[in-house]
């Protein structure tokens, strides 16, 4: 993480990219990022959420929903920049979605990984802890800020890199609750 903070180089002139290319590679992330918290739906069952680790996994995964307020629901957030970039998508529950022109197969491979996992998540706890932990870190530090910039820069919404650089944050966010659950997980067995 200290070397993605580092990384960052604060956008000074235009960006690298252009705007129809960040916009195809935003769009290109949708299948990912319309199922955000997706991979811990299968943590917030009883048997689970009565262990301190389950129970920081719940909350993880009702922060990304919204806390049950669909304007507050992470995917929905990521909406947004989608639609005043004028990328207009089905919604993911349509099969139309999977076979969009606008996606390569392999747009699908992780989502698909994320969303098998919480359907067996007794038998591929640690795994789901690992893919937990590696997903509330990504785009942490400068991958984040620099789309912040470069959304600024075309004058787009900002507020889905800026919402989950704070919610994911290394000293009291997603990130470290994620650290916390292994090193809980890890003291339990």
């Amino acid at each position: 993480h200290r070397q993605q903070v580092d990384a960052y180089q604060p956008l000074t002139g235009k960006p690298r990219i252009s705007r129809e290319a960040f916009t195809d590679a935003t769009a290109a992330l949708a299948p990912l990022l319309l199922i955000d918290g997706g991979w811990l739906q299968g943590a917030t069952g009883v048997n689970t959420i009565q262990t301190p680790v389950g129970l920081k996994l719940y909350h993880i995964f009702f922060e990304e929903i919204g806390w049950g307020d669909a304007k507050l629901h992470h995917s929905n957030i990521y909406r947004e920049p989608l639609e005043a970039m004028g990328v207009d998508l089905d919604d993911v529950t349509d099969p139309d979605f999977a076979f969009s022109d606008r996606f390569s197969d392999s747009a699908f491979e992780v989502p698909i990984l994320w969303l098998s996992l919480s359907c067996f998540t007794r038998h591929y706890f640690p795994e789901l802890l690992g893919i937990n932990m590696a997903v509330e870190l990504a785009g942490l530090g400068a991958s984040y800020l620099e789309a912040h910039d470069t959304l600024k820069y075309y004058d787009l919404p900002t507020i889905f890199v800026d919402f989950h650089n704070s919610a994911d944050n290394v000293s009291v966010g997603h990130a470290a609750w994620s650290l916390e659950t292994i090193k809980n997980y890890m003291n339990s067995i």
